[in-house]
């Protein structure tokens, strides 16, 4: 509540009650969680205004940014720029969410160890350590993602993140040779949706067992000036990676976007829950 006035005053320009961006940046996350990814976006115009050379102001603009590959080189420019500010830990913890959604599992692993490394007090570390378990176990690492699995339970029995670790061992014991990621990234997929604030629908236009077709079919629309990304997601036991346009709070947004995109380019699609 005490942000929503502070974001209002400073929105409404009233001069009784100034925000600066140190309070912006102190509670931002809060307020998205209680407001909303799209209201982020609609005030950021008037925030980057206000604090042009913020780092907060930069943070935003990656978070709201729907293109994959453009928010994390938004949040590559945030770290560099502003490597100790508040975010930094968040801003690795986003780079590896993206790599890991694609399936660059040795990449994502790299900015969740630097995440670790760099911010031992974040509280964001039980869940970078979740995740780079996960890489470990779409790798094929079984032994050494056991292992760190039981570390995580062991370090940080209070964090929520004991919870899927605990499930993610119960499923490498059930189903010892499915070391591909299926059902980590089913646990993951979850829980980003449960903690995160953002569009839960997706328009997919593409379906491909091959990496670069996928990749061509993104390249090919994003020079066009969609909104285009490449995420992995399993049909059975086969490993697809689907080409998705934009990020919709509901269906019948993403279903509006894809009507409007199949009538300029006479290609079908299907709205997906992400």
């Amino acid at each position: 509540m005490l942000f929503y006035l502070l974001l209002l005053s400073l929105l409404l320009g009233s001069s009784s009650s100034p925000v600066g961006a140190q309070e912006l940046e102190e509670n931002l996350l809060q307020w998205i969680e209680s407001n909303g990814l799209a209201k982020l976006n609609s005030y950021f115009e008037k925030i980057s205004r206000k604090y042009p050379d913020s780092p907060i102001t930069l943070f935003i603009e990656a978070y709201i940014e729907p293109d994959g590959e453009r928010a994390v080189h938004l949040y590559e420019q945030y770290i560099r720029k502003y490597p100790q500010s508040k975010y930094s830990d968040r801003a690795l913890l986003k780079i590896a969410q993206y790599y890991y959604a694609v399936g660059s599992y040795v990449t994502a692993r790299q900015y969740l160890d630097n995440l670790v490394d760099q911010f031992p007090a974040s509280n964001s570390i039980a869940e970078a350590k979740y995740l780079a378990a996960c890489c470990l176990i779409a790798m094929n690492y079984h032994n050494s993602a056991e292992k760190e699995l039981k570390e995580l339970i062991e370090k940080y029995p209070e964090s929520p993140f004991k919870v899927f670790a605990q499930q993610e061992l119960k499923q490498m014991k059930t189903s010892p040779e499915s070391g591909s990621g299926k059902g980590t990234e089913n646990v993951y997929d979850q829980l980003i949706e449960a903690t995160q604030v953002q569009g839960r629908y997706a328009v997919q236009i593409g379906a491909f067992g091959e990496r670069d077709n996928a990749q061509k079919q993104k390249d090919l629309y994003s020079r066009l000036g969609y909104p285009a990304t490449v995420a992995t997601k399993y049909v059975g036991d086969r490993l697809l990676y689907v080409v998705w346009l934009g990020d919709f709070e509901t269906e019948d947004q993403a279903r509006k976007y894809g009507e409007d995109f199949k009538s300029k380019n006479q290609v079908s699609y299907q709205v997906v829950r992400k």
